[in-house]
């Protein structure tokens, strides 16, 4: 895999989360805070500019009530 298709992964996992964080009407400090999470660290996720942990994206799924799959 590519450094191109990494990034890629990451970008739509980013819109992935950050499009169900608005659907369920969230801010990113409302999101960051009830998943015990910076809110940096939230817009990075979103932004596809970090690779984050299992864990984080379970914590995620979890307040956005859905399924880390979700996010792929």
């Amino acid at each position: 895999m590519t450094e191109s298709e990494k990034l890629a992964y990451l970008i739509v996992l980013g819109e992935r989360v950050k499009s169900i964080r608005k659907a369920r009407k969230l801010s990113q400090d409302d999101l960051a805070g009830k998943a015990l999470i910076t809110t940096r660290e939230l817009a990075k996720i979103e932004k596809g500019e970090t690779n984050t942990t299992i864990l984080v994206l379970y914590k995620l799924a979890d307040v956005l009530m859905c399924e880390v799959k979700d996010f792929v």
